[in-house]
């Protein structure tokens, strides 16, 4: 019995192994803005409202279809983003992040390309100022 049990904990451990490692990796090529914000921001609550349609107009650029757009929240602004806020498949988000970066001001937005950090955006302002340009011009070099 016991024998079966540490054989069935094995195989298990050996099937999830992989799946995890696979977690922590990067899995798409091409452009992701991963959303930081907390439950209880509310310039995070201001960018996501109906009153500044600051993420509506995002999502409505012609840019926004050629990109991943992914959000991560934990409930509250005081705290860091702990591994359990992210989903599986950007653990390597979280992973990547400095101790430092783990408690961002809120909002901020995290640019990647082809899995590489290219640049952390904090706030609608700078957003719009610097994040969102640099996503147009990862966009446009992509054409070429």
């Amino acid at each position: 019995m016991l024998k079966t049990l540490l054989a069935s904990l094995a195989l298990t451990t050996a099937l999830l192994t992989p799946l995890a490692a696979q977690a922590a990796t990067p899995t798409e090529k091409g452009v992701l803005v991963v959303y930081l914000g907390a439950e209880d921001c509310r310039w995070c609550t201001f960018w996501e409202s109906r009153l500044s349609g600051q993420e509506r107009k995002f999502k409505a650029t012609p840019e926004f279809k050629k990109l991943q757009y992914r959000t991560v929240k934990n409930n509250y602004l005081a705290e860091p983003y702990v591994a359990r806020d992210f989903p599986d498949d950007l653990k390597w988000v979280f992973e990547s992040l400095a101790e430092r970066d783990r408690r961002p001001p809120r909002p901020t937005f995290l640019v990647y390309n082809d899995g590489k950090l290219v640049g952390k955006y904090a706030g609608s302002e700078g957003w719009d100022e610097k994040g969102y340009p640099t996503v147009k011009k990862l966009l446009d070099s992509a054409k070429d």
